[in-house]
């Protein structure tokens, strides 16, 4: 193993559009379940109390454990949008926002970033998705966040665990 890790190109590409624009049970981490568990957490409020009208007295607090159980997903929203504010160039920034996570169409993308070509918008999103598979695996180890969140894009773990659908 030298310095430099290989992995497959075409498939870093794959499984990057897949986790941003497949939202089905036979991909069960992606990019939509991250955002409505995150959207659990962003909606959360203050302690309830309880009938008896004591406070405190309930057994355990529903906000408390929407927040504890969801705060991974939360930390996960997070890297990506980090990752994605953080890449080297305007137009990989512009595409991951526009195309992955809002969902725009291609033309709608290449018309905003005036791409012309097919083959330039191409080449440009292939970039973003290299970019984007480099910049959340370092923030995947910063922040604690597993791979059955946010899958290894690079399949640096993929033999030993297994963990992304294909």
């Amino acid at each position: 193993m030298g310095l430099v890790t290989e992995y497959d190109p075409k498939g870093v590409i794959r499984d990057v559009k897949t986790f941003f624009l497949e939202d089905s049970f036979e991909h069960p981490v992606s990019y939509a379940k991250i955002v409505r568990h995150t959207n659990q957490i962003i909606g959360l409020n203050s302690m309830s109390d309880d009938v008896t009208g004591v406070h405190g007295s309930s057994k355990d607090d529903a906000a408390e454990m929407r927040m504890l159980s969801n705060d991974v997903y939360f930390r996960a929203s997070k890297a990506i949008n980090r990752v994605v504010a953080n890449c080297s160039s305007r137009v990989s920034t512009e595409i991951l926002k526009l195309r992955f996570l809002n969902h725009q169409t291609i033309y709608q993308v290449k018309a905003r970033l005036y791409l012309d070509s097919n083959d330039a918008y191409y080449r440009a999103e292939r970039y973003a998705c290299y970019e984007f598979a480099e910049g959340i695996e370092a923030a995947k180890i910063t922040l604690k966040i597993a791979d059955d969140i946010i899958p290894d894009f690079l399949g640096q773990n993929r033999k030993a665990s297994g963990n992304f659908p294909t």
